[in-house]
């Protein structure tokens, strides 16, 4: 019994030394690992020396008042809170009597306050009065004829509108006493504004009713506080702001048919956008351009005063003008619809002319980039209208939609019901948010989104009106029987793509296109163009119950639509039913497909034989074939040929002509080029350069582990995908400077070690061209390497420069290159002198001292545009050769020659859109996620090591940051080249050519701009140009070349005249003040550290060598 005792006192003991030791170990710190960078010399925390920061509390409290101030104004005031026009249409369409007795009545109509809900005020409001009309019981009367009672403007905030009610007094007409009042119906402008615009009001029962009405008052409970429903009112209520669109058209072209024979004619655009509705036309017309590239960068800013759904109905014409002796006269015409345009950046229409041979009736396309920017008319540019305490009133789309219908014009009506099987565009949710987006004839539309759904379901019926150039096509039979079936044909496909939403469109999900011929073998139905307009919807933020809505009729679809809408046509439908999509980059494990439905209203007539669309290929691989053999075979002689005379040259070099796309057929590489849609905020080069080296660099497995360029991307696909190898980058770069009007080429050549590699070239004036390249952002600029224009009157001009070389003819014969095949190196040394007159060797005045230029490409094999493709048959080095590759067959082989030229282009897009910036609002929301997901990535990490997180928020701080990122934007897209033309002008940095190009360029101008009143003054007198950032601080210089060529150095500017001179190469000139040189010194410190930014100049002397600061 002791025994146990004692054995049991052993165990209380050991479990009280076990809780104490535990206790101890709870009250030590815990004591972390030693990371892999901390060693003994390391100081821990609690021995370093901790120096308080110097801070005065009175100026950091003036500071985070500051900047919180500055964020206030920077958010403006509650868009809920801002007085606004809305355009108010007001009418009654049909009355009903759910009650057993007939009514003799009229409708007492005002607008009213809170204070007006007594009766004994109702006598001091402004009434519209109705005709008198007699309902039977348990009847709905409708109006042969709609009345309007109110058609004006109304000033509303979003609150006021909530506080503001239409009020209808229904009546009863009695002969022998005075009238009575039955009920009343009311509702705010807020929800007239919210729902649909044909509207069904209930009628409550008046407090002071007859005996019958108190009665069954009685009887309903808690329904007599606020009156019984006795009928209803149906209402059409248009409540639209009025808006304010800025219209910028950028970059347009003008694609002429290839089989026409007027071609070459100068050209210019007449562009017609009405400045409200039903309003006048306003007018810009374009200034002539040159054949063959018809492109203009400015089509013209224009402005229109309107609701959003007027502006969804407008037209914009665009007019073709040629020259014809000394007037400009009209070519063709395109119409091309405003609808969808603030969603879909790019407007193209077919180009048509009025005339009795089918052949000549299209003349080309026409398009560009239109930017429309919205807003409302109280607010001022760039004030905030997204964040409102109280959502945006806004209108069912589809009944606004037939609201704006004309019951006169055909349209086509595309149901999209549902889609299957997308692909995943959001990986982090496993899931897409898809929309659909319908394209026809110039007109573009897009259905709403579905969010996180593979197999969404819309059915949202579009309506897209089918518009004639001149209506007599239709109604004439000298045009019907011929031209009308072009007009059709010339109106293109129905397009169906669907897009993933994420704030923007971003991943591109597929795409149907349809032959509307097929149309014509549908099924015979009876279909309307209304169709379920009058379906009301919950509205938020509304002064009414549920209850209250929920008695409210629907009603008939068609009362108060244009009895022209509602009419009922014979036509034939088309089902599309599990249709396959294709196109998407995306990969999935389902076949995605979509179903809807469309026909025509009204109908064509039963004996028009819809034409079929074109579908043969135009620049096919049959078509090519015979060109990419005779291709293959010059340059497979040229290329064994040239390693023997040059043994050191690259040896993997191949030239390459076509790519093959995604469906497997090969084409030609002028068919990736098209010029692109450009926004006006992308409307400078350097701004282009860095928006494209922003998109992820992505190069295939085979190209990383070979060198050697196997795929490429289109121009759409890198768009939708934001990713893309290096020639992809440089695919998208040249789109883009064509879009500025640029004479901008790619090229395939490759750099020290071999690797291939791409870049973009671009003419310039006075015979200079310049490299881009992509990876870097560098310039590279080589002077005299072109004539400046290739037109025919420099061709013998080219032929007397070769013939000049005296070059040997025979050099790829096989006697010639058998004598060398077996030459040792020191037989090739010693024959050196042999390699002048061979046509493959450098020219000589190519690579003087003062002509060359320090550029990090081994070699050039092919340039193209997207008009051909051209292969180098002369040295293998870019800055060696001459670029004159059009007028220049001894120098440059094509693909297409004259036969396949036209052939090139043809079938191609006018230009390739490019989606506006997003919104202020939607930047600064996407910002707040990154950061909460940053935060709490940083939590996670550091909670796995042990550690607690806690962040500081600070104004100051953020508003610091926030400048210097917009500083280090400005810093990307600063330019060093600029320079004073003919007239010793300045012009704009990125619009002039490069300083080496001639010699007009000269030192003294620079000077004289640095000994101005304006560089006395210490202030900047640097050339501005629109939209450049280079003004900041100052532009650069580069070293002036003489008429001989020689370059003239100056070296004798004073340190105090506020120039920094870095003695390199080329000099770099940085004017400003001496406040600015801290400024100046951030600027160069990318440039002067590696090859991070830097821009490889010309190497004036042997003994002079260096780097320029780019």
């Amino acid at each position: 019994m002791s025994k146990s005792r004692n054995t049991h006192k052993n165990k209380n003991s050991l479990d009280d030394g076990e809780e104490e030791l535990e206790k101890e170990k709870k009250k030590k710190k815990k004591v972390r690992d030693p990371l892999d960078w901390e060693d003994d010399k390391f100081p821990k925390m609690a021995e370093r020396d901790v120096v308080e920061a110097l801070i005065d509390q009175n100026v950091l409290a003036k500071m985070r008042q500051q900047a919180k101030k500055q964020y206030i104004e920077a958010l403006g005031p509650d868009p809920a809170k801002v007085v606004r026009t809305w355009k108010y249409h007001f009418g009654l369409c049909a009355l009903e009597n759910v009650t057993q007795n007939e009514w003799e009545v009229f409708l007492a109509v005002s607008e009213t306050g809170n204070k007006f809900d007594q009766f004994k005020n109702r006598l001091h409001g402004n009434f519209q009065y109705t005709k008198g009309y007699k309902v039977k019981p348990s009847t709905r009367k409708k109006f042969s004829r709609m009345e309007q009672v109110y058609s004006k403007e109304h000033s509303f905030s979003y609150k006021q509108m909530q506080n503001h009610f239409v009020t209808m007094d229904l009546w009863s007409v009695s002969k022998m006493q005075f009238n009575t009042l039955l009920g009343t119906a009311k509702r705010s402008f807020y929800d007239l504004a919210n729902d649909n615009v044909y509207q069904t009001i209930g009628v409550k029962a008046a407090g002071a009713g007859g005996p019958g009405q108190a009665k069954a008052a009685a009887a309903g409970g808690e329904e007599d506080k606020k009156g019984f429903q006795i009928g209803s009112v149906f209402v059409q209520c248009l409540c639209s702001e009025v808006m304010r669109f800025d219209i910028a058209l950028n970059n347009w072209q003008f694609l002429p048919k290839p089989e026409l024979v007027d071609n070459t004619s100068k050209k210019k655009l007449r562009i017609a956008i009405p400045t409200g509705p039903k309003k006048g036309n306003d007018t810009f017309e374009t200034d002539a351009c040159e054949p063959p590239m018809y492109s203009w960068a400015r089509g013209g800013m224009f402005c229109y005063k309107g609701t959003k759904e007027s502006l969804n109905n407008e037209v914009m014409a665009i007019e073709v003008m040629k020259q014809q002796g000394g007037a400009f006269v009209s070519q063709g015409k395109a119409l091309v619809g405003l609808r969808g345009a603030i969603d879909y950046p790019i407007a193209v229409g077919v180009v048509k002319t009025l005339t009795t041979k089918a052949a000549e009736y299209v003349q080309g396309r026409a398009g560009g980039s239109i930017s429309m920017s919205m807003r409302s008319m109280a607010l001022k540019p760039g004030q905030n209208d997204e964040d409102s305490s109280i959502p945006r009133p806004m209108q069912d789309i589809t009944s606004l939609t037939m609201y704006y219908l004309q019951g006169n014009v055909q349209h086509l009506v595309v149901i999209a019901n549902m889609a299957d099987g997308l692909p995943v565009a959001d990986p982090d949710y496993g899931s897409s948010n898809p929309f659909v987006r319908v394209k026809y004839d110039g007109t573009v539309e897009q259905s709403p989104v579905v969010m996180a759904s593979l197999s969404p379901i819309w059915n949202h019926t579009f309506y897209l009106p089918v518009r004639f150039t001149d209506p007599c096509i239709y109604k004439d039979q000298a045009y019907k029987k011929n031209i009308f079936p072009e007009e059709m044909k010339s109106k293109g496909y129905l397009e169906l793509e669907i897009w993933h939403w994420d704030g923007v469109p971003t991943e591109f999900l597929g795409s149907f296109k349809l032959d509307l011929q097929q149309v014509r073998f549908g099924q015979q139905t009876e279909r309307a163009i209304c169709r379920n307009v009058t379906k009301a919807k919950k509205i938020e933020n509304s002064n009414e119950d549920d209850k209250d809505r929920a008695r409210e009729d629907d009603g008939d679809a068609t009362v108060g639509i244009d009895p022209a809408l509602a009419k009922v046509h014979t036509t034939l439908l088309y089902e599309g039913r599990r249709e396959k999509i294709t196109g998407s980059s995306l990969a999935t494990m389902a076949t995605p497909t979509i179903s809807f439905d469309c026909y025509f209203l009204p109908d064509f007539k039963p004996d028009f034989k819809f034409p079929e669309q074109e579908t043969a290929e135009i620049a096919s691989e049959q078509m090519f074939a015979p060109a990419y053999r005779r291709w293959t075979d010059v340059f497979l002689e040229l290329n064994e040929a040239y390693q023997i005379w040059f043994p050191d040259s690259p040896s993997k070099r191949r030239w390459l002509c076509s790519f093959t796309d995604t469906s497997g057929t090969v084409l030609p590489l002028p068919r990736l080029v098209t010029p692109l849609a450009l926004p006006a905020d992308l409307g400078s080069p350097l701004t282009i350069l860095h928006w494209i080296k922003c998109i992820e660099f992505n190069a295939p497995p085979r190209q990383r582990a070979c060198g050697q360029i196997n795929l490429w991307q289109t121009p759409n696909d890198i768009l939708a995908l934001r990713r893309g190898s290096v020639q992809d980058h440089a695919v998208l770069l040249c789109c883009a400077l064509q879009g500025l009007k640029k004479d901008a080429w790619v090229c395939i050549g490759s750099v020290e070690g071999g690797a291939e590699h791409t870049w973009v070239m671009t003419r310039e004036g006075y015979g200079t061209i310049t490299f881009w390249d992509v990876t870097t952002g560098a310039r590279y600029h080589l002077a005299q390497r072109w004539l400046g224009h290739t037109g025919d009157a420099q061709r013998p001009e080219v032929e007397k420069r070769f013939q000049g070389r005296q070059a040997t003819a025979d050099w790829k014969s096989e006697t010639r290159t058998a004598e060398r095949a077996n030459f040792s190196r020191q037989q090739h040394l010693a024959g050196m002198d042999q390699l002048y007159r061979l046509p493959i060797s450098p020219w000589t005045e190519l690579y003087k001292a003062d002509m060359l230029t320090d550029i990090p490409y081994a070699s050039i094999e092919v340039i193209f545009n997207g008009y051909d493709v051209y292969g180098n048959l002369l040295n293998h080095h870019p800055a060696c050769i001459y670029y004159d590759m059009e007028i220049d067959k001894s120098s440059w082989h094509s693909l297409a020659g004259a036969e396949l030229k036209q052939q090139m282009y043809m079938g191609k897009d006018v230009a390739i859109p490019v989606g506006p910036k997003v919104s202020t609002f939607t930047a600064e929301s996407l910002e707040r996620n990154i950061e909460n997901e940053l935060k709490e990535s940083i939590r996670m990490i550091r909670m796995r090591l042990g550690f607690e997180s806690a962040y500081e928020d600070s104004e100051v701080r953020d508003e610091a940051l926030r400048a210097y990122l917009l500083h280090l934007e400005k810093e990307c897209v600063l330019d060093v080249d600029w320079a004073y033309d003919e007239m010793d002008q300045a012009i704009k940095p990125w619009g002039a050519p490069s300083p080496f190009n001639a010699s007009e360029y000269k030192t003294r101008g620079m000077v004289q701009a640095l000994e101005g009143e304006e560089a006395a003054a210490g202030s900047s007198s640097v050339p501005r140009g629109e939209g450049e950032s280079c003004a900041l601080w100052g532009a650069a210089s580069l070293l002036q070349h003489g008429p001989e060529g020689d370059p003239k150095v100056h070296h004798g500017l004073q340190a105090d005249s506020g120039v920094l001179q870095i003695p390199l190469g080329r000099h770099l000139l940085l004017r400003g003040s001496q406040g600015h040189a801290a400024s100046a010194e951030c600027l160069l410190r990318v440039g002067l550290h590696g090859r991070r930014g830097e821009d490889v100049a010309s190497t004036n002397s042997s003994s002079e060598q260096g780097r320029s600061v780019s």
